[in-house]
């Protein structure tokens, strides 16, 4: 094992750091012996650019895990990257909500339960 100079990032301890393998990309992992977190020095920076086209995959219906998997990052850090965003996000109070529109699954099980028909008129 391999003792390094740094400062474990959880923790802030002076203590010893290890050196704990590597990460499937190839990034040296080291460990803290106080906290026992495992982490790596190098820090990975994606544009805004990147990480905007990532949210909106996932807003477009896609999962935060299949667009994790996509780009090949960690679904951890696609779910950070969407804090992120949520922060940014101008607060709403509830009484802001003005119109509200209904699902046409629910008109369309209330007009089964009422026993209207179907044809609504040639209308589609």
């Amino acid at each position: 094992m391999k003792m390094i100079d740094k400062k474990c990032p959880k923790c802030g301890s002076d203590a010893p750091q290890y050196s704990h393998g590597m990460t499937g990309k190839g990034h040296k992992r080291y460990r803290c012996q106080e906290c026992k977190k495992t982490y790596i020095l190098e820090e990975t920076n994606y544009d805004e650019k990147f990480k905007n086209r990532a949210i909106q995959l996932y807003l477009e219906g896609n999962s935060g895990r299949a667009v994790a998997r996509f780009f090949k990052f960690g679904k951890s850090t696609f779910w950070s990257w969407l804090r992120e965003y949520e922060a940014k996000l101008p607060k709403t109070e509830e009484n802001d909500v003005q119109l509200i529109e209904q699902d046409e699954l629910y008109t369309y099980i209330k007009k089964r339960e009422s026993g209207v028909s179907d044809d609504d008129g040639g209308a589609r």
